[in-house]
């Protein structure tokens, strides 16, 4: 018998057991257990009694029986279906593709196919990653439950892992000069001898968790290159077994929402991890402690849950809550859209309600948030795929306002029960991270790390491959959205409030006529909604901006001074990741003059101020009194460099790039300076950040009404205009109009 914390679990598929690694008192220790799981297929009863005598020939099925399974959520009577067990687990996969040729991917419907074999074998055996468990040679007994919020947190050893290179643009690639392990930095007289060096090192201190910075994107592909051109691959090896280093997943660029993204390449070990923080979702949004309470929970090892996003986690806790019902899980999903007049797609796709803000500065404003009021909807009004429309309750009394879609009264849906825990747990630690009996900054960021899986668990469940979205759930939750916010607008006017912005769940009111105060309205609000609203704050005064294109006001532009002092900022070149520091600071500063008025008379007496400030930074600019990387834009790559048909500022920096033998994918971020925008040549548009020296000379015209149109942005509401900004400058500071023009 042994007990620890189990730490990593994946198939061996040449042994064709499961390897799994319990980190124990006395170290690692490495369980071997065989492991034959069944996939299961559906059809007619002569599709299935023809297909059962087709699969009885073939040499990869070990074992053929009918049973009884339930296979629709919402439906709890059994249906015959043919189990399938394969010898090898390789051969699940393989198996389920030929049966759905053989049915010409129609007749039969496959569940259990492509679950993630890990989690199905813990999730079998009861007990999931991280969790404290006893293995008796036959079984394990877990000590703890899964969902506990005080339990006994792993101490699994960490190690920081880095690699020097001489990084010259000049040469097609990098050498490696040295290897950081922790803050032991490895270097010999050759390239060979200090990467085996390194590894020795490794070897020697043992971490059960590698660290690293563009480990994935970087450090091991140079690594894993270097070592093929030395000889010296069979020798790179980071795991406990001893296995070579290789990419087990391609690097890929995809679209999501409108943008262009990139996931770096895999290079994952066995019996240790390794987390490339940089690249990893969890990590940086939950640091290692909100990592590993998310790993725990969803069932999936925290290495593996460090390249995956949001909605994986989501989505994996749907799925284990599934099987813990003893649902079978589809492999493709199979519930299309229901059809929809012209009329009805009118009235039901309509998204979250937003009203345009009333531009300009306004005082006494208080703005409202509703706490995760998707997630709360879908947990109160009962929405999941198999309780809206349901078969069971075509004359349920409880319907989805404007839309009329009726919602089951007899079950709880899978979605709330999944989401209960979730949002429970998420304000738990937020109300932690605000007691400072306990440790603050930890439990700040497990909240925020479950915020996410909160605020991706709407979009999901109208995500077309997601396994179980459905469009209808997605329309009628912003169906109660809209409601609650019309009824949380209503009833501020009633007690005296104007309403100036709201945005799917926030508010802001202008208290004009107030009867009661702030804290009773959310109150009430929240009684009325049976949702709970909060007072974000309240604010001396709040600026909303004008659109860029128009007149109306833009629905996320905005800044304010709540009347703590501190500001809010949204929206503006201040927060986007593609701006210059030169500008940010510029913006930063004069949000800094705006912060020390307490009225908006206050605020137009500091425009002035603000003006000399943007005089400050242009003038710094004409000088050439700027350090060249504060000018660096970091712009995201939509596309491979060939394909660009504009001679824009990213195409001329990716054939920079190109020059240098770097491959920059769709997706991916490049930083550059402007040197002059008018030039044809890639070589004199831009200058990008690996090739910045102190003679660069970047564009001063460029930047000059760049920074003015930025500044306009803060200043715009005092009636201040970039053309205002450049030809009061000219006028009053310098004569050198050319050279600005």
């Amino acid at each position: 018998m042994m007990q620890g914390f189990i730490f990593d679990c994946y198939p061996d598929y040449q042994k064709n057991v499961m390897v799994t690694w319990l980190k124990t008192k006395q170290g690692m220790k490495k369980i071997k257990i065989p492991y034959h799981p069944s996939f299961y297929v559906n059809g007619s009863a002569q599709d299935l009694k023809q297909l059962r005598k087709t699969l009885s020939n073939k040499d990869e099925v070990k074992h053929i029986e009918y049973t009884k399974q339930k296979t629709e959520l919402g439906n709890t009577h059994p249906k015959l279906v043919l189990a399938v067990t394969p010898y090898k687990l390789k051969n699940i996969s393989f198996l389920a593709q030929q049966i759905q040729k053989e049915g010409n991917y129609q007749r039969y419907t496959l569940y259990n196919v492509d679950l993630r074999l890990s989690t199905r074998f813990l999730q079998y055996r009861h007990v999931f990653f991280n969790g404290l468990a006893t293995w008796t040679g036959k079984k394990f007994r877990v000590h703890d439950t899964q969902w506990d919020v005080d339990y006994q947190q792993p101490c699994f050893s960490q190690m920081r892992f880095d690699i020097i290179t001489n990084m010259n643009p000049n040469q097609k690639s990098s050498l490696i000069e040295g290897i950081i392990v922790d803050d032991v930095l490895v270097k010999t007289e050759n390239e060979i001898d200090t990467i085996l060096a390194g590894l020795r090192l490794i070897r020697k201190k043992n971490p059960d968790i590698l660290l690293t910075r563009n480990g994935d994107s970087f450090l091991f592909p140079l690594l894993h290159q270097r070592a093929m051109k030395h000889g010296i691959l069979d020798a790179l090896s980071f795991g406990r077994d001893n296995a070579t280093l290789k990419q087990i997943k391609q690097d890929s660029s995809y679209t999501s929402y409108g943008r262009v993204l990139y996931r770096p390449a895999w290079y994952v070990f066995h019996g240790r991890f390794h987390i490339d923080t940089k690249n990893s979702f969890f990590y940086q949004n939950g640091r290692f402690d909100g990592l590993l309470d998310v790993s725990r929970c969803a069932n999936i090892s925290l290495q593996i849950l460090s390249r995956l996003g949001a909605g994986t986690a989501i989505s994996q806790m749907q799925v284990n809550t599934a099987m813990n019902q003893d649902f079978l899980v589809p492999w493709n999903k199979r519930q299309p859209e229901q059809w929809k007049t012209a009329a009805m797609l009118l009235r039901t796709d309509r998204g979250g309600l937003i009203l345009d803000p009333v531009p300009g500065i306004h005082e006494n404003v208080v703005e409202f948030d509703y706490a995760s009021l998707y997630p709360h909807i879908m947990i109160q009004e009962n929405i999941s795929p198999e309780t809206v429309l349901c078969s069971c309750c075509p004359h349920s009394s409880h319907r989805v306002p404007q839309l009329g879609y009726h919602i089951c009264e007899q079950k709880t849906g899978l979605i709330p029960t999944v989401l209960k825990p979730v949002i429970d747990r998420r304000f738990r630690f937020k109300a932690r991270a605000k007691n400072k009996s306990y440790d603050t900054e930890k439990y700040t960021y497990l909240q925020h790390a479950w915020k996410w899986i909160l605020l991706v668990s709407f979009g999901y469940t109208g995500y077309k491959n997601a396994r179980y979205g459905r469009i209808e759930c997605h329309e009628s939750i912003t169906a109660f959205s809209r409601k609650i916010l019309l009824d949380a607008m209503h009833l501020s006017e009633h007690y005296g409030y104007q309403v100036l912005h709201g945005i799917v769940d926030s508010l802001w009111v202008q208290a004009s006529k107030p009867t009661i105060s702030p804290a009773k309205l959310a109150r009430n609000i929240s009684k009325q909604t049976d949702v709970r609203l909060d007072v974000e704050g309240c604010y001396d005064w709040i600026a909303f901006l004008k659109s860029k294109h128009h007149d109306y006001g833009a629905l996320n532009r905005y800044y304010g001074r709540f009347t703590t002092g501190e500001l809010k900022i949204r929206g503006i070149e201040l927060r986007q990741h593609n701006t210059p520091v030169f500008v940010k600071n510029m913006q930063k500063e004069i949000l800094h003059v705006f912060q020390q008025a307490q009225s908006k008379e206050e605020l137009k007496s500091k425009v002035s101020t603000a003006v000399h400030v943007v005089f400050k930074f242009m003038n710094q600019l004409v000088t050439r009194n700027v350090n060249s990387s504060d000018l660096l834009f970091t712009s995201r790559v939509a596309r491979t460099v060939n394909t660009y048909k504009v001679n824009n500022f990213v195409k001329a920096a990716l054939q920079q790039k190109q020059d240098d033998g770097i491959i920059v994918h769709p997706g991916q971020f490049i930083e550059y300076v402007v040197c002059d925008q008018t030039s044809s040549s890639y070589q004199e548009k831009v200058c990008v950040k690996q090739r910045l020296s102190s003679e660069i000379f970047f564009d001063v015209s460029f930047y000059i009404h760049y920074l003015c149109r930025c500044a306009e942005t803060v200043l715009l509401p005092f009636e201040i205009t970039e053309e205002w900004l450049l030809e009061s400058f000219l006028a009053k500071e310098y004569k050198q109009q050319d050279m600005i023009r």
